[in-house]
């Protein structure tokens, strides 16, 4: 197995097990999103260890179509959970629906149109979905919900003055950043761009 393959596999089965483990332990709003987030990662984990170039082409575009359904509520669920984490639900609540309206859009084109993918291209080490013409607004999509809630977060970071929750706070800005750092390597690889350090290792 490649090293894609491996570490797509560990992402999706240790972030779905800690979504279950945070749900099981708190089922309240904030425990369901943490749960729907972690489980949005785990799905586009889980089908990126599908998409290999042993895949037959004609189960390409399907299972790039899967990956994407996890892959376009990430961002969605990360803004979702942090919104509540950090107490701006109420003041970002028009927002947000208009976001989960927008992602519904982004989940329609995904599934029955070939405006998001509209294939799948082959390598020798791997494969992934080829872009439509509408995947650079659900990049531009994506990076924008990341960068919101990743500023939202220090900005409640630093204006806490509970160290317990400035020191929670603080733990998952700086491993958000460095997951959505990491996981570029995934958009990159779609215009054949090979970043060093994130290729191979993203």
């Amino acid at each position: 197995m490649s090293h894609f393959t491996i570490s797509a596999a560990i992402t999706a089965v240790t972030t779905f097990l800690l979504g279950l483990f945070v749900f099981a332990k708190k089922r309240t709003q904030i425990g369901i999103v943490f749960f729907l987030y972690s489980t949005a990662i785990s799905l586009w984990s889980l089908f990126v260890t599908v998409h290999t170039p042993t895949l037959p082409s004609e189960y390409g575009l399907v299972v790039g179509r899967l990956l994407h359904l996890g892959a376009v509520l990430i961002p969605l669920f990360f803004l979702h959970f942090t919104l509540i984490l950090t107490g701006y639900i109420k003041k970002w609540i028009i927002a947000l629906f208009l976001f989960y309206i927008t992602s519904a859009v982004f989940q329609f084109f995904n599934l029955f149109t070939n405006k998001l993918i509209t294939g799948t291209t082959y390598t020798n080490e791997y494969c992934y979905p080829t872009p439509g013409p509408l995947y650079p607004f659900f990049f531009a999509f994506f990076i924008g919900l990341v960068l919101l809630s990743l500023v939202l977060l220090y900005t409640k970071m630093r204006q806490s003055e509970n160290h317990a929750k400035k020191a929670q706070l603080r733990i998952l800005f700086y491993s958000s950043i460095f997951g959505y750092f990491g996981g570029m390597d995934n958009f990159l690889i779609t215009i054949n761009i090979r970043a060093p350090i994130l290729y191979p290792y993203g």
